[in-house]
């Protein structure tokens, strides 16, 4: 009779995993872990970039509001904060020295009006915005 509890021990034993394997990640995590940094290549470069360019957009987007709401000092930090996770962004520029121009702070505002007038991709600024920002930025030459 003590047989039988003694081997009903012994068995799930075998089978219930210590306190130490249980503390053990992963084997596919391990290896992430070990990879890290180092080896993530392009993938961890995209994944960053899209999570910088999606905070851009946010902060863009709230310096849409406090600029409608004529909070001029508070759209260009705002813009500006957005234009350093878009540094080549010509709208981002175009707002962020917009409304620098807007708080007051034009000499603040030329260098983001001249980037985004020098910006010649796919995202560059609309005729009216290009005419806009060379007006702005004859008038702080002035």
């Amino acid at each position: 009779m003590a047989l039988r509890p003694l081997f009903a021990a012994l068995t799930l034993a075998a089978v219930m995993p210590t306190a130490a394997l249980l503390a053990q990640p992963p084997q596919d995590q391990l290896i992430r872990d070990q990879l890290g940094a180092r080896d993530c290549g392009a993938d961890c470069l995209d994944r960053g970039a899209a999570q910088s360019r999606r905070t851009g957009d946010k902060l863009f987007n709230r310096g849409l509001r406090e600029l409608q709401a004529m909070k001029y000092e508070r759209a260009a930090k705002s813009f500006g904060k957005a234009v350093r996770h878009a540094p080549n962004d010509a709208t981002f520029n175009y707002m962020a020295g917009t409304s620098q121009f807007l708080a007051g702070e034009r000499d603040a505002a030329l260098p983001y009006l001249e980037k985004s007038i020098g910006v010649e991709e796919q995202n560059a600024l609309t005729e009216q915005q290009r005419a806009i920002a060379q007006g702005m930025i004859a008038e702080i030459a002035a």
